[in-house]
């Protein structure tokens, strides 16, 4: 009986030491030796020592595919900054398994399958050690080497989309090889995207590729303090960049003057290479400069047969007669697969089928003409039509005087520009006989034109009426009043006494649409301002040029009190100020209710469809970005269900407003005036001293 529980003991005992081996490398361990591995069912992990950084597989959204990668430890959104296996995904992640093999690391799973190895040559293959270090770097190395040392294999030479602080992207002499920061697909894919930055081997710059090939920007050339078309780098009090140029190799490489400060330079799947750090006030990523500062400056965004406007939401939308080609990728802003008829072409040949009917062209107004196109010899339109209608491979033609510009394949890198771009072009796209934007557009021109008309006609009509009963109704109100010079009206004492009430109501306040009066130029040197908080938007402050998209902004705010019945920011009894816009923000994105947010006299008596769609258009009004707002145009469509509109981001600047009750300052443009940029400067340092302080 004694022997028999003796057994049992030492049988639990063994189990016990066993499991513990597994749980501190899960859970401590920052190395993996030659006698121990990384399970892939049981999620385990490394943590660098200073608990910075942390490997282990990891997969994204709803995708079944798992890959092994690193990420901030401590960063409540998961952020990959590098992925082992991003063109190989795991199947099975119930089988796989992470571990030193003959002196490389490597993944493997099902029956011992490689899906990724380190692929070098070692000869000390049982002293081999992978450890993560507090840089993000993994580090292959013998066991006998300092843990400082670069090892023979580390992660900071295969970079994926992610550039960390202490890493470099180089071009190796010897072998004429670049290191690539290559984007991910899309949100939820690691796998290499169509968009790459690389060192130009023949200057001292960085460039972007379009599918390692179509240059579409540069940092140009280094100054020996920064890259003379990035003057975003002259604040620099956060990042220290560097140019190493010697007989091995050339690469930059940068570094944090604060350590504690959390930071990334990434190629997006957007096209952009973006600068970010984390706020943990916010738990999120603040933009710190992106380039190209455009979206549809990048190359091909959205595909084939697809248009980028950059003052539309989303950017990208199908030619009219197309449609997207996936669907889902759409749905993830990835739009590199472009579009496809809805309806095939009909046989080539002469361009028509036996019956006679042939092909057709849809015109396309105001858009900057695609690259590549090829110039043939045409008298007139029609000839030119023809020409490119008798060629099966031809897609599009554009006519212009005495020039004939014709497209074979797809149709890349076409962009919609606004009704008041002097560029405008027109592009005429190949579309079958058959198309319902071919067939029903001359049958339905008649009609369209006599409705408009009528509509018109009615519309002046009823706009007369009404204007003479407001007319009427002012004058018994206020009196008469004298209009002067200028279409401007002056009111009398008698008229100010009536409309605010024996003066105990004030009329106005604050920024509001007045933006249209200030020239671009005169708006640079703007030293001082007036304006109500919080309806103010960010880029009267930070001293760049004002556009008329500062009084989007603030007319997103007054959409907001029109959905609230009250100001935008109030005090509560405890003294904390209330603004609505923040809670307004966070209740669209997380699908809270929206009637909730209605004024109170209202009872809730509203249509949901319409409170969610007006409260979408104001939180699309204030971004900080000025150019992700759209035009009042747009917002005009959106209001009337012309357009769709998208859910929006939250904008930044709303989830510091409670927290700093200060304005929050983002870069946005180098044009300043000289004493706007340096109190602008100024607002930044000052801004950046309070985050570290927080963060300290």
């Amino acid at each position: 009986m004694i022997t028999k529980n003796t057994s049992c003991l030492m049988f639990c005992v063994l189990f016990f030491l066993c499991f513990s081996i597994n749980l501190n490398l899960s859970e401590g361990a920052d190395s993996i030796t030659a006698n121990q591995s990384l399970s892939g069912v049981l999620k385990q992990t490394i943590v660098s020592a200073g608990g910075t950084f942390e490997l282990g597989f990891f997969t994204r959204g709803n995708s079944a595919n798992y890959y092994v990668g690193i990420w901030y430890k401590n960063v409540s959104q998961q952020t990959i900054v590098w992925v082992a296996n991003r063109e190989k995904p795991i199947s099975d992640i119930n089988s796989a398994e992470l571990k030193i093999l003959d002196g490389n690391m490597v993944l493997v799973e099902k029956s011992k399958d490689l899906i990724w190895s380190t692929n070098i040559s070692s000869t000390t293959s049982n002293s081999v050690v992978a450890t993560l270090n507090d840089d993000g770097n993994l580090v292959l190395r013998d066991e006998s080497e300092p843990r400082t040392s670069e090892g023979f294999w580390q992660s900071f030479d295969h970079p994926a989309d992610t550039w960390l602080p202490g890493g470099k992207i180089s071009y190796d002499k010897r072998t004429n090889k670049k290191q690539l920061l290559i984007s991910w697909r899309n949100s939820e894919n690691p796998a290499p995207g169509l968009f790459s930055l690389e060192l130009d081997p023949n200057g001292s710059q960085y460039i972007i590729r379009w599918n390692r090939t179509e240059q579409y920007w540069t940092s140009g050339a280094w100054n020996g303090h920064i890259f003379s078309l990035v003057p975003e780098m002259r604040l620099n009090y956060i990042y220290n960049f560097s140019y190493v140029d010697n007989s091995n190799e050339t690469y930059f490489t940068y570094s944090l003057y604060n350590p504690s400060i959390i930071s990334r330079f990434v190629m997006d799947v957007s096209g952009q290479i973006k600068q970010t750090s984390w706020s943990e006030s916010t738990k999120e990523w603040n933009l710190f400069w992106s380039q190209p500062r455009q979206q549809c400056e990048v190359y091909a965004y959205c595909g084939a047969f697809g248009t980028c406007n950059q003052n539309s939401l989303p950017f990208c939308n199908c030619l009219p007669g197309f449609k997207p080609k996936l669907e889902n990728d759409w749905n993830l802003t990835d739009y590199s697969g472009g579009c496809v008829r809805e309806i095939d072409l009909l046989q080539c040949g002469n361009g028509s089928t036996s019956s006679g009917r042939k092909d057709k062209f849809l015109q396309n107004p105001q858009v900057s003409l695609p690259v590549n196109p090829q110039t043939v010899i045409a008298g007139s339109a029609g000839e030119c039509e023809s020409v490119c209608l008798n060629n099966c491979s031809c897609t599009g033609y554009s006519y212009d005087g005495n020039a004939c510009l014709v497209w074979i394949g797809e149709i890349m890198n076409l962009q919609q520009l606004s009704e008041n771009d002097g560029s405008g072009r027109t592009i005429n796209v190949r579309l079958a006989a058959s198309a319902p934007q071919l067939s029903s557009k001359k049958k339905n021109e008649g009609v369209a034109i006599g409705a408009v008309v009528g509509s018109v006609v009615v519309f002046i009509g009823l706009l007369a009426i009404v204007g003479v009963v407001i007319w009427r109704r002012q004058r018994r109100r206020l009196g008469a009043t004298k209009a002067v010079e200028g279409s401007l009206v002056a009111f009398g004492y008698k008229d100010l006494q009536i409309a605010t009430k024996n003066f105990s109501d004030k009329l106005g306040g604050g920024d509001f649409g007045l933006a249209k009066l200030v020239g671009r130029d005169f708006s640079r040197v703007l030293t001082t301002l007036r304006g109500t908080r919080g309806y103010l938007a960010p880029e009267w402050i930070s001293g760049v040029a004002i556009t008329a998209k500062a009084d989007v902004y603030s007319f997103g705010m007054m959409l907001f009190e029109f959905i609230s019945g009250r100001r935008n920011s109030e005090q509560s009894k405890e003294g904390m100020v209330k603004f609505f816009p923040s809670f307004a923000a966070s209740v669209i994105a997380e699908g809270g209710d929206i009637l909730g947010l209605l004024d109170s006299a209202l009872d809730g008596n509203a249509d949901a469809e319409e409170v969610a769609k007006i409260c979408k258009v104001a939180c699309w009004c204030i971004q900080d970005e000025e150019n992700i707002r759209p035009s009042m145009g747009h917002v005009v469509q959106i209001l009337e269900g012309v357009m769709d509109v998208n859910l929006p981001p939250i904008p930044r600047s709303l989830k510091l407003f409670v927290e700093s009750q200060e304005q929050i300052m983002f870069f946005t443009d180098s044009s300043s005036g000289q004493s706007s940029q340096t109190k602008s400067d100024a607002l930044r340092a000052s801004s950046h001293s309070k985050s570290i302080t927080s963060t300290n």
